[in-house]
């Protein structure tokens, strides 16, 4: 579905379109680049004056040897950002691995299972960050995740000045 299109000031990393249907802030949607086929992105903002506007990054596509991979060349104006397909998104960011993975719940208005590989996870430094009181310690029993926790940021130690790093600047 068709969501809007592209608008204003463009970058490899940012862009923002004109909303012409419902869309929701951390929504995934899909946008369809004339060099690297589809490109999976998120919206992180919604703005509202006369018109409705969509802030979204731009997370990545996968190239041959299915690798993500960042855009080196930013949208032209006017393209179509459409709402992601969830096989779309299972194919950029690999949520799904029941057999090696911890289930630790849905992506938010979605039918996709996150899963962490363990292995992966368990051989680093680990933070788990969330709201107190929101689960990080025990899950709701008889449930699959956390339904009541509204965030959850697992992250390795070295990412976190990433992240903080990130935060620092501005998206727009």
């Amino acid at each position: 579905m068709i969501l809007g299109k592209i608008c204003g000031k463009i970058t490899t990393a940012h862009f923002q379109f004109l909303i012409e249907k419902e869309a929701r802030k951390f929504e995934f949607v899909q946008v369809l680049h004339r060099v690297y086929d589809y490109v999976l992105c998120q919206i992180v903002e919604i703005e509202r004056t006369d018109k409705d506007i969509a802030k979204c990054i731009v997370i990545g596509y996968k190239d041959e040897k299915g690798r993500i991979k960042s855009v080196d060349i930013p949208f032209d104006q006017n393209t179509e950002v459409l709402r992601a397909e969830d096989d779309f998104i299972k194919s950029i960011i690999k949520l799904e691995n029941s057999e090696k993975g911890a289930f630790v719940g849905r992506l938010e208005g979605k039918n996709i299972d996150i899963f962490l590989d363990l292995t992966k996870l368990l051989t680093k430094h680990v933070a788990i960050l969330a709201k107190s009181g929101a689960g990080k310690c025990e899950p709701e029993s008889g449930s699959r995740g956390c339904p009541r926790m509204k965030a959850l940021a697992i992250v390795s130690l070295p990412e976190i000045r990433t992240l903080l790093e990130a935060s620092r600047t501005t998206l727009f």
